[in-house]
């Protein structure tokens, strides 16, 4: 009887240590691993469902101990080691669990962050890759730009090189006239003075107008074909009553005109500086006079014409 109740003393004292070093254990491990229990969410109702599972044991473990004083006779050494054996996989069960479930929730935490890692590299990458686009669309686009510049520029610098070619073509072309201008007025420019001085009156007065001037030739050479009329009849008489120019009229007139043809030029001329007299001035008496007169002037067809030796001018 002594014996038994030994046995049962060193039991129920031994079931003390267990549970002190099941309870110290599970603390040291949650100070060791803060981060893993802290981030294992643990439902409440296996909290309480471990709570109830460790006091039930408790429960049992201390029914079994009643047992085991209600019938100490039948206590021997194997018993007690096979309810130390059970204990001990009770904790290794109860640890295994929750290293497992802080498991599944690391695991769940590293596939959300890996997951939201992922979208945040496939924004990223999008972003990148638009960047890059629109980075080769800006340098196509400059270069393009950079392209047309040069070509324009190639082509003003063209045109430039034309238009400098060209004003010195004019120069050139200004300075000739120049020249030409200077080496005119040097002609008109005679040692007595310049045509204005030789026009002008003795008198110093202002030289006449080219109206006046104009008029002064037609009067002029309204007279020379008056006086050439005048000729060409006594020439007339002449012929007619001292016989043809060849035989009677040569020897007097030669050392003026030494043909018939070039009286007849004379007469020409006449009619011509009338009409160049109307033109000028565009006085119709001088065209009357060369219709009234053109047969006497030699006009050579009926438009007035005329002609030296046959010949139309």
């Amino acid at each position: 009887m002594l014996h038994n109740q030994e046995i049962l003393e060193w039991y129920l004292k031994r079931m003390g240590e267990v549970l002190q070093k099941i309870g110290t254990e599970e603390t040291t491990s949650t100070n060791t691993h803060p981060v893993v229990c802290d981030s294992a969410p643990i439902n409440p109702k296996e909290e309480n469902s471990n709570a109830e599972a460790s006091s039930l044991n408790k429960v049992q473990i201390f029914r079994k101990s009643s047992s085991v004083e209600s019938g100490l006779d039948s206590l021997d050494e194997s018993n007690i080691s096979e309810i130390q054996r059970e204990s001990n996989d009770d904790r290794l069960r109860r640890r295994i669990e929750y290293y497992k479930k802080c498991n599944d929730s690391l695991q769940k935490e590293v596939e959300e962050e890996r997951n939201a890692s992922a979208v945040a590299t496939n924004e990223a990458m999008s972003i990148i890759t638009r960047l890059q686009e629109e980075k080769a669309a800006l340098e196509m686009e400059a270069l393009q730009y950079f392209r047309m510049m040069e070509k324009q520029a190639e082509y003003d610098n063209d045109e430039l090189e034309k238009v400098n070619g060209l004003l010195t073509e004019k120069e050139k072309e200004i300075q000739d006239l120049e020249a030409e201008l200077e080496f005119y007025r040097s002609n008109m420019t005679s040692s007595n003075g310049s045509l204005e001085d030789h026009l002008a009156c003795k008198n110093n007065t202002p030289p006449l107008s080219w109206q006046a001037r104009i008029r002064i030739a037609a009067e002029t050479a309204a007279a020379l074909a008056a006086a050439s009329m005048i000729f060409k009849k006594v020439f007339q008489f002449a012929d007619k009553y001292r016989g043809p120019y060849s035989n009677g009229l040569k020897p007097v007139v030669c050392p003026f005109y030494c043909s018939y043809s070039g009286y007849e030029v004379r007469m020409s001329c006449c009619g011509v500086l009338h009409t160049w007299l109307h033109k000028a001035t565009k006085n119709p008496m001088y065209l009357n006079y060369i219709k009234v007169n053109g047969q006497t002037l030699g006009a050579a067809d009926s438009n007035n014409t005329f002609g030296w030796d046959n010949k139309h001018v």
